[in-house]
């Protein structure tokens, strides 16, 4: 079977339009509503499978040898269990607090698979946020949250206080990065 375009409908519901059955000698069947299908690519283009809920899914992997590609018939098709654990943000990275007096400037840095974080910039410069990234961060000083669509912030506390920020996306929220802001001017670096 063969189709022009696929839509996720849900957790568990995919629609497919435009099909065509009987591709590359498939034997033509009728499936219900709710059957099992298997999603593939045109021989040459990638083999990522992106966007899928969280659940069970099955896949078949197709052998390509020049213009040639085994029918779907005759290849096995593979369990995919999609657990969600890739969604949770990677912490942040080069968390510092600069204070001057009861002025406390904190910046950090994004991380993900396409921006490697602390260390691609020099010492005193952040990261700017990936574009792929669509969340905000919960920075958390004494107790008070404040949620940071950047990646930095001013706070005005006296004292010697610690401090926590967190990446959230998608409702998934990043394992913290600590640092403690002692009462004297200074840098305080996680």
């Amino acid at each position: 079977m063969l189709f022009q375009t696929v839509v996720l409908e849900g957790s568990e519901t995919t629609r497919l339009s435009g099909v065509v059955r009987g591709y590359m000698n498939t034997p033509v069947q009728a499936h219900a509503s709710g059957a099992a299908i298997w999603v593939f690519r045109n021989p040459g283009e990638g083999n990522t499978v992106q966007g899928l809920p969280i659940g069970t899914h099955n896949i078949k992997l197709r052998p390509v040898s020049g213009d040639e590609v085994l029918g779907a018939d005759r290849v096995d098709r593979l369990s995919l269990a999609v657990t969600g654990k890739a969604m949770v943000p990677w912490p942040v990275a080069g968390l510092r607090a600069v204070r001057t007096g009861d002025s406390v400037a904190v910046s950090w840095s994004p991380v993900d698979v396409a921006f490697g974080g602390a260390g691609t910039r020099t010492e005193n410069e952040n990261e700017p946020v990936p574009a792929g990234f669509s969340g905000d961060f919960v920075l958390t000083a004494a107790g008070t949250e404040h949620v940071v669509n950047g990646t930095s912030i001013t706070l005005t506390r006296s004292g010697r206080f610690a401090l926590s920020v967190t990446a959230r996306q998608l409702g998934y929220v990043s394992p913290a990065a600590y640092v403690t802001v002692e009462s004297q001017d200074g840098e305080y670096v996680a």
